[in-house]
């Protein structure tokens, strides 16, 4: 019986993926309810609501509407879009194993690599929620297939344009994305410098992201008076300013204090603090008797000028989101297990495999000192580097704008991640042996 399996797998490594994919999740929804909410749920839900009534009129802009619109295809019906989400993780394992496999140019690797990836419990239960995680993993790992197959130097105007939609679409998703264009453009640039490339038709990468984003921001800019991509951004700017929130300008002072008591709060509670401007967001709504929108601008204006105050505890903050970027998590609901104690089980096998899981991403930043030596040998940005520069890049500008769930960030990566520890181990072991 294993000599067939194997000999199956030989023959037919993406076919064994997709049955294995289907069985594990049918596994899942053996002993779990989906769909899982979490607080940020309610926002996709609200938007998908009214992309479905064809009308944008009055909406908030809290949330960008690539991932609502996942939802309204799936006829608002949550538990088809767990369904729909099921079969994008299946697609993305295979992708996975295509980045693998042109990376590492061992089908074997590529396969164990993959099935091991495809077996992490939180991929799944990521995609029993109802938030926008095994969207951007599906997005990311296309990108990354695209410009892993394609090189960038060498691609068709046709892929360009390709490249740009999925672009576009991801930051449709996540408007935090849109400096991928402009760092893969640079890194096209770079290589083989001439002052014909910076005017070139790879110019049309920027096409669909910039008319995302712009587009968005000025659909806000109808409804609330804010041009941006998302309404929320001044709530995420102050969550960095938790550990010092008191300690800012005479004209903020209200805010701080009220910021601080909810924090303080919440550390006598022995709870996190991440979120203790939104547990305090509404009394500051009825302190200062603005909308949503309006109170997020003036709290963009209270972080600025408390940062401008705090420098180096600022960047004390920054520095523990940026480490949180690198952390592993497991997003559930312990209420969804159909069967008692069941979730026990789960939580012991995650408790098995975040650990190498959260190793690859240590031996990945080990990595980077190594590719940064060998690009100034070679003054070349491969597509590897290019990639791990995305990742890094993202790691920085996340912490620099937000402290939370920080975590859910490097998500969409690890798998990226641990196949760039990969290469590089094996460029090191073949450069002993040689």
């Amino acid at each position: 019986m294993s000599k067939l399996v194997i000999s199956f797998i030989k023959k037919n490594p993406i076919s064994f993926l997709v049955i294995y994919g289907i069985i594990i999740r049918s596994l899942v929804l053996f002993f779990y309810q989906i769909p899982t909410l979490f607080p940020d749920s309610d926002g996709y839900i609200e938007l998908a609501s009214k992309i479905s009534t064809f009308s944008l009129d009055g909406y908030g802009g809290t949330r960008s509407p690539g991932y609502p619109l996942l939802i309204f295809l799936t006829g608002n019906w949550l538990k088809l879009t767990i369904i729909f989400q099921f079969f994008l993780g299946i697609i993305t394992s295979i992708l996975c194993f295509k980045i693998a496999y042109e990376l590492l140019q061992n089908k074997k690797t590529a396969f164990i690599t993959t099935f091991l990836f495809s077996s992490l419990i939180h991929i799944v239960f990521f995609e029993t929620s109802i938030l926008t995680e095994a969207f951007t993993y599906f997005l990311i790992s296309y990108l990354f297939y695209l410009l892993i197959k394609n090189k960038l130097e060498n691609s068709s105007s046709k892929q360009d344009l390709g490249l740009s939609f999925l672009l576009g679409f991801l930051v449709l998703v996540k408007p935090f994305y849109i400096f991928f264009p402009f760092l893969i453009f640079v890194a096209y640039s770079f290589n083989n410098f001439n002052l014909k490339k910076i005017i070139s038709r790879k110019l049309v990468i920027f096409i669909f992201p910039l008319l995302t984003f712009l587009g968005w921001s000025y659909v806000n800019k109808l409804n609330t008076g804010y041009f941006t991509s998302t309404t929320l951004y001044g709530f995420n700017m102050a969550q960095n300013c938790v550990s010092f929130a008191e300690n800012t300008t005479e004209e903020y002072k209200e805010i701080g204090t009220i910021y601080a008591k909810y924090r303080d709060y919440n550390i006598q509670q022995n709870k996190s603090v991440e979120m203790s401007i939104w547990d305090a967001h509404l009394e500051l709504e009825k302190h200062t008797k603005l909308s949503l929108p309006d109170l997020s601008s003036k709290l963009s204006n209270y972080s600025n000028a408390t940062i401008k105050l705090n420098p180096t505890e600022y960047l004390k903050q920054v520095f523990v989101s940026w480490w949180n970027f690198w952390k592993t998590n497991l997003y559930i609901d312990e209420q969804n297990f159909y069967l008692k104690k069941s979730n026990s089980f789960f939580d012991c096998l995650w408790n098995v495999e975040h650990f190498p899981l959260r190793l690859f991403k240590i031996f990945f930043l080990i990595t980077i000192p190594m590719q940064l030596i060998s690009f100034f040998k070679s003054k070349k940005i491969d597509t590897v580097f290019l990639i791990t520069l995305l990742i890094f890049a993202a790691s920085i500008l996340q912490a620099l704008v937000t402290y939370g769930t920080n975590s859910r960030f490097s998500y969409p990566f690890e798998f990226v991640m641990a196949i760039i520890v990969l290469v590089q181990a094996k460029k090191y072991f073949t450069k002993i042996r040689n």
